[in-house]
């Protein structure tokens, strides 16, 4: 980060590739240099308008508000779809679950649309609890469920921590312990499939406190 010769020599190359790019759209007479120039000073005063023009902002959460905004309206000018844009629009329909939860959630919160406080949260999720244990059908369930767990991932989102490698780091937990639970039951000549409720509590209590160490 402080190799500043080495960052002159690649911004260098990086200069090279939009001066020749330029040059092969000029000769094209597709574009020049000044109509680059034109671009990102257009887009820069409309996207700053709290910098460049009369917006007044009171902290970084509007100007995020407002940079979403802006961006809506200028793909909508671009692409005039057949619905209105949304600030939503853009979240790759390939990622996992979990990472889709947090695009969106993430671009809703960036226009406003947050829980002030964490409690609000945590009473959310208790609420999406409830309405699992209410479910009356198979279909039910699976809604409120979905509504529970995109609930849990905004509470992640929320207390700073990335959901996936919260629950990565669960199943690790949780295959140590179950592993220490096997090895437990052989040594006690238990076998796993004819253990009763507390036994099977009675075991995996002795599992997790035996490797806590490693937690």
């Amino acid at each position: 980060a402080n190799d500043l010769p080495h960052l002159a020599e690649e911004l260098g190359d990086l200069l090279l590739q939009i001066a020749l790019h330029t040059q092969i759209a000029a000769e094209a007479g597709s574009f020049k240099m000044a109509d680059i120039i034109h671009h990102i000073n257009a887009k820069m005063l409309r996207r700053h308008p709290h910098v460049f023009g009369n917006v007044s902002v009171a902290n970084s959460d509007e100007v995020k508000a407002n940079w979403a905004v802006i961006k809506a309206a200028e793909k909508a000018a671009n692409s005039q779809p057949a619905t209105p844009p949304s600030v939503l629009d853009g979240a790759p329909p390939t990622l996992p679950a979990l990472a889709q939860t947090l695009n969106i959630s993430q671009k809703a919160v960036d226009v406003g649309f947050e829980w002030q406080e964490i409690e609000g949260v945590l009473d959310k999720l208790v609420e999406e609890a409830r309405e699992i244990a209410t479910a009356a059908t198979p279909a039910e369930v699976e809604s409120e469920l979905g509504d529970f767990l995109f609930t849990a991932v905004n509470l992640a989102r929320k207390l700073k921590v990335d959901p996936e490698t919260a629950l990565r780091e669960t199943n690790l937990r949780f295959t140590r312990r179950f592993k220490k639970m096997e090895a437990l039951a052989r040594e006690q000549n238990l076998v796993l499939t004819e253990l009763t409720a507390p036994e099977w509590k009675a075991l995996w209590d002795q599992a997790k406190e035996a490797v806590a160490h490693l937690e």
